[in-house]
């Protein structure tokens, strides 16, 4: 009797988990398909409409000066672009840094806020936005590095009067040590996603470091209003919300960002991100992270069953195959052409890890997710 118990709970479970892996499967299939059927190729340029440049930060001090340096060799117009520097509560010379950029290039009009607000980087936005004396605006973070076409890359969606903002892709780049090269790759197959659902018309995720948008398009409410953080992906969300051929992806325009510098830091950015989540505008975004959780929650089930009942460790194998294969399509076709093609290898061990990972964020998230912060103070929900 205990043995027909036992090989009715093995079935009833392991049914489950396969039902999970296969749905993950087709989901990540769908967004392979995707990826093989754009044309990534040539670059693609916009012309040299008006825009304007909002980049907040908080203590960049070590960041900023490459991020000038990049900004500063545009191929384009100085004349036709300006530079909105919020500077929110920094505790370091980034103010200073700032100043002395304006100084050194008269040609460039290049404007240094102080963000008065205790609200963080939603209001330090919010002040840009304010001053910005031109409707198309694009933002990137003061960590970040800009390629010399990055203007005219992430104008040219904009050419159709139709798209009222535009996701750019963003590379995390490695150390290459060990947990430096796992966060990399993490934070790819995050990329792929999100691209890869905003090209199928769902954009769920986007970034700051690399995001256009049409200032008179942004509706008056767009989701969030408890978060001081997240102004991105509640925007897209909204805007295509109200219109789904509204927000678009260039897949021609990359900027460089660091992993962040410990784990610790690694942590707190993706609990800040997924805390999000449950106030999204699009309920896609919901479900697929449900799934993403519940199909962890079962892996991690498995391995303490499979030291009692042995043909879990089958299931368990076929549930880690099923999963790291279609993955690995995806993230091998998002790279194709990319120097961070050798963060494939590494696929094996964070498959091990990612389980862990996502139930202990999403637990964090549900129970601890008072206690965020981000640059040294606390992030309020």
């Amino acid at each position: 009797m205990v043995s027909k118990t036992k090989n009715l709970h093995f079935y009833i479970f392991s049914s489950l988990a396969i039902i999970l892996v296969l749905t993950y499967g087709l989901f990540i299939l769908k967004l392979y398909l995707v990826f093989t059927k754009k044309n990534t190729g040539l670059m693609k340029e916009g012309g040299e409409e008006k825009c304007s440049i909002i980049i907040p930060f908080r203590n960049e001090e070590e960041n900023l000066p490459s991020l000038f340096q990049s900004l500063k060799e545009q191929n384009f117009s100085k004349d036709k672009f300006e530079i909105l520097l919020v500077d929110d509560h920094s505790a370091d010379n980034g103010g200073v840094l700032a100043l002395a950029f304006a100084d050194e290039n008269p040609s460039i009009n290049i404007t240094l806020l102080r963000n008065q607000d205790q609200g963080g980087k939603k209001r330090a936005i919010a002040l840009g936005l304010s001053k910005a004396k031109n409707d198309l605006i694009l933002q990137t973070d003061a960590d970040c590095i800009v390629p010399k076409n990055w203007i005219k890359q992430m104008q040219y969606p904009f050419k159709n009067i139709e798209i009222t903002a535009v996701i750019g892709r963003v590379e995390m780049k490695s150390t290459g040590k060990f947990w430096s090269n796992l966060m990399a790759l993490e934070f790819v197959s995050l990329q792929a996603s999100g691209i890869g659902l905003a090209l199928m018309k769902v954009p769920v995720m986007s970034n700051a470091a690399n995001l256009a948008y049409r200032k008179s398009q942004i509706p008056n409410n767009i989701g969030g209003e408890n978060w001081e953080t997240g102004d991105d992906a509640f925007l897209i969300q909204t805007l295509s919300k109200r219109n789904n051929n509204s927000v678009t992806v260039s897949l021609h325009s990359k900027v460089i960002s660091k992993v962040p510098n410990t784990l610790c830091e690694f942590f707190n950015q993706r609990l800040r991100w997924g805390s999000k989540t449950p106030d999204y505008p699009l309920k896609q975004g919901k479900w697929i992270a449900v799934l993403v959780f519940l199909l962890s929650l079962c892996q991690i089930l498995l391995l303490p069953l499979s030291f009692f009942h042995s043909p879990y460790w089958i299931v368990l194998a076929c549930i880690y195959l099923f999963k790291i294969l279609p993955d690995f399509l995806l993230l091998k076709t998002y790279l194709n052409n990319e120097n961070q093609k050798s963060l494939l290898k590494w696929m094996p061990i964070l498959a091990l890890f990612y389980p862990f990972y996502i139930v202990v964020t999403a637990l964090y998230i549900l129970f601890a997710s008072g206690s965020l912060k981000w640059k040294g103070r606390s992030i309020r929900r």
